[in-house]
């Protein structure tokens, strides 16, 4: 069918597998635990902390015999990949790659002309370390020399943070962001490994990396403490600040040599850290999304693991109940790998680094979590040399690859679950399978963390593939994080599996929430409620709207929608959002098909409902990538004058 329903609607502006899930997103968490500076001082750390580098206990460059332990056809793919930049001709970054950024919006030339510096360097660096014969020094050299004369380290969309605002970057205001703080911890590998190999050719490469270290990345980080992500005077949190910290904390650990400025930097990362943790519910729920858990929860993870080892178990917050539930979120929100639960700007898809899942469930004593981690592992070719992430743990999953590769891989997949501070539930046909019905779905309000106006949406899969889905992000642009955020068709209620009321969609802020939120499970299911009314502004003339679902476990769903209206000035409309084309195959019942071509009926009353659909093309790269060519949204509008009824979809085989 031809699509009825335009995307005019006013601005005041997963598994049907059996997992039910409701994110009611909640209300912002604060509570003082300190887990760190809380239990650990700073005349403590300064007790316990290593002076030097003795923590890194990777073989010296020049011991061959250490580095041949990791297996050779790991050594030798990294080898190949290095020499496919033998002959690699660095380039700087252009000035106009950053007022494209101002001008169109467009952050992808900047990052790729970053990307063709850290890229090559990185390979030819792994590929030194394993051949050790010098062969890829001086192309090394040219690398660290490129990324050491670039004006800045940080990205183009982030340089706003300059007292000066975006443009240009202010080579006298470096700036702390995501690249930079990565960029110095990668440089100081580098130096940590060849700095001797340096200091033969010409000492000032060492000292030039050092320089860069501190003028970039220390010096600011020790002398400021407005930087947003640091979150020291009350700013809302999120990955920033454990992924900075995390990489900020290894460059200490590895270039500062002042005593004294390593451990209050140290310290400084340890309260930053705390705001973090602050921020979170008791329940662990990362309310970016698992897309997010890898620089959240993750990152964090890395920082704790560093600060046990150079403190010698000294500082070792594993224990507690909070730890374990942020790791543990990671594998509760898996539908289907790569399937995970998404909700804000986190993707459909999500690839969890193998040895930090499994590192992260070593370290709280959770065996499911290193399952998980050993299941990634073979999903992702581990084996065969494929890591990610930053140096430290690159180095370790090489020389430990035995462990994971040999534990027990199971993905848990639990039959259901219940994060009451994130408010999301969960729910599959059967444990441990991925066999039936998943439904996931959220409420809480519309200012989180990467927000979409989503306030009660849900997902539904079947047999682990998509059927009833969250669009997710696409590509980032300058667009996406200011005020026109909610211009963006992909972060309107809209186009999330919702009402659209009186022609009014959700509204963004934190006022804008659910209400009367409940939740019940049982042996057989689970089922939850909320007021929807609350997340609509007043042109949505809205008294109440009362959603609940009720998944029964081999059944399938039961959408009730219960409306009081102020008045009608326009059908309401139900959104879904499909993968495939559906189809009306009778009055009344609609053939949604999932990804594995599996039939799914919709029902709904035709003497309240007209059916129609929008194809929607999917001209953003990344959301084609997931999605395919087309999305569609089933479009069921109210054919009632009533300011008071209800509506009932069935979804079931």
């Amino acid at each position: 069918m031809m699509k009825t329903f335009q995307r005019k609607i006013v601005f005041p502006v997963n598994l049907i597998v059996c997992v039910l899930m409701f994110f009611v997103a909640p209300a912002q968490q604060n509570k003082e635990r300190n887990l760190l500076s809380g239990r650990y001082s700073e005349a403590f750390l300064e007790q316990t902390l290593e002076k030097g580098t003795g923590w890194v206990q990777f073989p010296a460059y020049s011991d061959r015999s250490g580095w041949e332990r990791v297996p050779k056809h790991i050594r030798d793919k990294c080898i190949a990949k290095g020499e496919g930049y033998l002959n690699y001709e660095w380039k700087s970054v252009p000035a106009t790659t950053f007022l494209e950024f101002v001008r169109s919006g467009g952050r992808g030339p900047n990052e790729k002309y970053h990307t063709s510096v850290i890229t090559p360097l990185s390979d030819m660096f792994y590929a030194e370390l394993f051949e050790g014969k010098g062969r890829f020094l001086d192309q090394i050299i040219n690398g660290v020399w490129a990324m050491c004369e670039m004006t800045t380290w940080s990205s183009a969309a982030h340089i706003k943070a300059q007292t000066t605002g975006e443009g240009l970057p202010n080579v006298q205001e470096p700036i702390i962001d995501l690249h930079s703080a990565r960029n110095a911890h990668f440089l100081a590998w580098i130096n940590y490994f060849l700095k001797q190999e340096f200091d033969r050719v010409n000492p000032f490469i060492s000292q030039r990396i050092e320089y860069e270290i501190n003028r970039r990345v220390l010096e600011p980080f020790y002398t400021r403490d407005d930087f947003r992500w640091m979150a020291l005077h009350g700013q809302i949190v999120g990955n920033w600040n454990p992924y900075c910290n995390s990489h900020v904390l290894a460059t200490i650990l590895l270039a500062e040599t002042d005593w004294q400025k390593r451990v209050k930097g140290v310290y400084k990362v340890m309260t930053s850290l705390d705001k973090f943790t602050n921020y979170y519910g008791d329940d662990g729920g990362c309310n970016e999304g698992p897309g997010y858990w890898g620089m959240a929860a993750a990152s964090h993870f890395e920082a704790l693991y560093l600060l046990k080892k150079v403190t010698k178990g000294g500082i070792d917050i594993f224990s507690d109940p909070l730890i374990r539930n942020m790791g543990t979120f990671i594998y509760k929100v898996d539908i289907n790998y790569p399937y995970f639960i998404n909700f804000a700007d986190a993707g459909a898809k999500v690839n969890p680094n193998a040895y930090l899942v499994y590192q992260y469930g070593k370290s709280i004593g959770d065996t499911p979590m290193q399952g998980f981690g050993a299941f990634l592992a073979q999903k992702q070719n581990f084996a065969n040399g494929e890591y990610a992430g930053s140096p430290f743990f690159v180095f370790e999953s090489m020389f430990d690859m035995n462990e994971i590769l040999t534990y027990p891989a199971k993905e848990p997949l639990p039959g259901n679950f219940w994060l009451p501070d994130l408010q999301v539930a969960g729910c599959r046909d059967k444990e441990e399978s991925t066999e039936g019905f998943f439904f996931a779905a959220k409420g809480g309000h519309n200012n989180e963390s990467h927000n979409h106006n989503d306030v009660g949406t849900f997902v539904l899969y079947y047999d682990g593939a998509p059927l009833i889905i969250d669009v997710g992000p696409g590509t980032y642009t300058r667009q996406t994080f200011t005020k026109e955020r909610y211009t963006i068709w992909t972060m309107q209620s809209a186009y999330h599996n919702l009402p659209t009321i009186n022609g009014v969609m959700q509204k963004e802020g934190k006022e804008f929430k659910a209400g009367n939120f409940t939740y019940n499970a049982s042996p057989s299911g689970i089922s939850f409620a909320l007021d929807l009314s609350g997340a609509y502004p007043n042109e949505a003339l809205v008294n109440s709207w009362v959603r609940s679902y009720e998944f029964t476990r081999e059944k399938g769903l039961k959408i009730k929608d219960s409306y009081n209206l102020k008045e009608v000035k326009e059908p309401s409309v139900l959104s879904f959002m499909v993968r495939l084309e559906p189809v009306l195959i009778k009055t009344g019942i609609v053939n949604m098909t999932n990804s594995s071509g599996k039939k799914i009926a919709l029902r709904f009353d035709p003497e309240q409902l007209e059916f129609s659909y929008e194809t929607i093309p999917q001209t953003d790269k990344n959301l084609r990538e997931v999605w395919g060519d087309n999305l569609y949204r089933i479009v069921l509008r109210s054919k009632s004058n009533k300011m008071k009824g209800s509506f009932d979809i069935k979804i079931g085989r």
